[in-house]
């Protein structure tokens, strides 16, 4: 079986992580490239945090939030390259 990446729905843009700023993706773009919930996403994000160490966690996974469709804040997570390597390896 083939993964296959919609790339026309990842756009990468500016981001502040760790005081720096940094082309990144946001989860709910990696959810929707990949065809997944944003909650596994996020699901994955944190597992994946858990074996990384703190220093690459706050260079390369940032907290964000955004509205959701009644206007309510739910979390996401904002990842830099690497950090996007990592959640699709």
């Amino acid at each position: 079986m083939t993964n296959t990446i919609n790339t026309s729905t990842i756009a990468l843009s500016l981001h502040t992580l760790n005081g720096k700023t940094v082309p990144a993706v946001t989860s709910l773009q990696v959810a929707e490239a990949f065809g997944k919930k944003h909650f596994h996403v996020l699901r994955d994000i944190r597992e994946i945090m858990l074996k990384c160490s703190e220093s690459f966690n706050a260079s390369n996974f940032g907290f964000s939030t955004t509205k959701d469709a009644k206007g309510e804040e739910r979390p996401m997570r904002l990842l830099s390259k690497d950090g996007l390597l990592m959640v699709t390896m």
